[in-house]
């Protein structure tokens, strides 16, 4: 039944549009609808997608939204009225038009909500200007007004199609690789642009004016890739370089952050909260770097192993009062309360245990190793972090012991390839059984498992050492292939040398 279900959720996978969500606002006031313009709709289809008209209405900013991204692969934010100028830190100025305080409220919270949960936007017109307001930036509310030197960007309406300027853009843009960098020419229409770009943004496009015509995110996604380890100054610059001139990362290495180097055993502990009680899942070990001996770029996991011999039960008590419980608490104080999986990513300094990093969700690939050796009702655990009865929940887990071996795309975390056949699967796992495999970039192709991804498939064992576990992984990852198939040879051994 599993493989069967595996296979038919796959084939709909493949056949499913991505939804982009599409800002209706509420047009008249005698007899009120929620529109918005064709061409959005249109453009959406054309390019693969299906369009979802998402009113602005006061239930989208509380319940609402976590719907909507739920439902939504990205976001178009449509043109429109002016930004209430009350959100940027200004007063209006004689030309301000009418503003939409609901729509201004809807489209500033989603933007924000979208991009803490990794959700593509694409502003066009006003929605530019709200992407920029949203983070931080500015708006000349009149350009006529407030710009002496401007060009006309309000062209006569009856020729709103044809091309009026040029823009220029910036050559290491998203908008640059997409279009061909250089200048091209742009109808306008306009009165409110864009004035402070906001922290973390940067101008992708100019005017002849020097007006800024478009913005986009300078801090792009790494993916878990964009960590490089310097052991001395001259690694560090050379990562420097690496990042900010050749463009390693894209758009994410716009700007870098430099941390303190940590040294000790990373420890991953998912844990289960309802707000009052912490309950700690078995520790788990993952293996970030992409090559043995922990060498490499950082990649989003190449594979796990659980329990984390290195998180003793005296180190667990010690995270339990410094660490988990101050957490919930704080969350708590601020008004922020959390309730489901609460993702601690540990370093065992010399120290002591220090946080690397928080995430509000199960990780990835601890999950495929964590999750195996619960014994417990996982719906039963996970209703009672909702309703707040943890403490009075039993949440067991087995003596036993579990690895995971990740099977990358060669060239991974950098560039690689898809679609290349994978062979030793029956419907998505072994014939013979043994271990469980997790897919994570896999696609049917004219009916064939092909790569799609640069992480590719997860392959999980469960044993009662784990020695075993780490055999039984790599047993049944060996009967897998693809071209490029790249793998560590080393998961869990670091944890078996503290055995």
């Amino acid at each position: 039944m599993r493989a069967k279900s595996l296979r038919c959720a796959e084939g709909k996978r493949e056949s499913m549009k991505p939804v982009i969500g599409i800002i209706a606002a509420c047009t008249r006031e005698v007899h009120p609808a929620y529109t918005t313009g064709h061409d959005y709709v249109r453009a959406v289809e054309r390019a693969g997608g299906l369009a979802l008209l998402l009113p602005a209405t006061p239930d989208a900013v509380s319940a609402g939204m976590a719907q909507w991204l739920a439902l939504c692969g990205g976001f178009v934010l449509p043109g429109g009225g002016d930004v209430a100028p009350t959100y940027y830190g200004q007063s209006p100025v004689p030309q301000l038009t009418s503003t939409d305080r609901l729509r201004d409220n809807v489209e500033l919270t989603l933007c924000r909500a979208a991009a803490q949960h990794k959700k593509p936007l694409l502003g066009i017109c006003r929605g530019a200007q709200v992407l920029n307001v949203a983070f931080g930036g500015t708006l000349w509310q009149d350009i006529p007004a407030q710009c002496r030197a401007a060009i006309c960007h309000y062209q006569d309406s009856a020729a709103r199609g044809e091309l009026f300027h040029s823009l220029t853009l910036a050559p290491d843009s998203l908008l640059a690789r997409i279009m061909g960098p250089g200048q091209h020419e742009c109808n306008t229409f306009h009165h409110q642009a864009v004035r402070d770009v906001a922290p973390g943004f940067a101008a992708a496009a100019h005017a002849p004016d020097g007006l800024v015509e478009a913005v986009e995110s300078a801090d792009g996604l790494a993916l878990g890739k964009g960590v490089l380890i310097c052991e001395d100054e001259a690694a560090a610059l050379a990562a420097v370089k690496s990042i900010m001139e050749d463009r390693q990362f894209g758009a994410s290495g716009s700007r870098i952050v430099i941390e303190e180097f940590l040294t000790g055993p990373e420890v991953s502990v998912l844990s289960f909260t309802d707000g009052k009680t912490v309950v700690p899942m078995v520790s788990s070990m993952d293996h970030k770097r992409a090559l043995d001996g922990d060498r490499g770029l950082n990649t989003g996991g190449m594979g796990t192993i659980a329990p984390n011999p290195y998180y003793t039960p005296q180190i667990a008590q010690v995270c339990m009062e410094t660490i988990f419980k101050p957490t919930v608490a704080a969350m708590n104080a601020e008004g922020r309360p959390f309730k489901g999986c609460l993702y601690f990513g540990l370093m065992l300094t010399p120290d002591g245990p220090k946080v690397i990093e928080y995430n509000c969700r199960f990780g990835d690939p601890e999950t495929q190793v964590v999750l195996p050796l619960l014994e417990s009702d996982l719906l039963a655990v996970m209703q009672a972090a909702t309703n707040g009865t943890l403490a009075q929940t039993e949440v067991k887990f087995s003596g036993q012991s579990a690895a995971c071996v990740v099977l990358a795309s060669g060239g991974y975390p950098q560039h690689y390839e898809k679609g290349k056949p994978i062979t030793g699967l029956a419907d998505g796992q072994l014939p013979g059984g043994g271990a469980t495999v997790y897919h994570a970039g896999t696609a049917l192709a004219d009916n064939v498992l092909v790569t799609s991804g640069g992480r590719v498939l997860g392959v999980t064992a469960v044993a009662d050492s784990l020695f075993d576990a780490v055999a039984a992984a790599y047993g049944a990852a060996d009967q897998i292939g693809f071209e490029g198939l790249h793998r560590r040879s080393d998961i869990g051994q670091k944890a078996l040398a503290a055995l």
